[in-house]
């Protein structure tokens, strides 16, 4: 979503037919639920041991999606750096 985020915004904006749509959302809200049920269950582990600081999580959580948005951005940028070759030299 990043990619086409940074690449195409118009193209998160949905158009009929909406059934796709609302099936992307379903399955991402899906998805969540069970990253969700996964992660409550090892946080209430992690809070047994009272070693774990709520800002470690955070934290990590924010690198993850810094990660994510550094490897779309190289993705895009590759993208169009090859479309550019492509365009001067064949």
């Amino acid at each position: 979503m990043t990619v086409v985020l940074l690449y195409d915004p118009k193209a998160l904006i949905p158009t009929p037919p909406y059934w796709p749509w609302l099936f992307a959302v379903m399955a991402l809200a899906a998805f969540a639920m069970i990253l969700a049920m996964g992660v409550e269950d090892a946080w209430a582990e992690d809070a047994e041991d009272d070693n774990v600081d709520p800002a470690e999580r955070w934290r990590a959580a924010v690198l993850a999606y810094v990660g994510g948005v550094v490897a779309s951005v190289t993705f895009i940028a590759t993208t169009a750096l090859t479309d550019w070759l492509d365009a001067a030299f064949f």
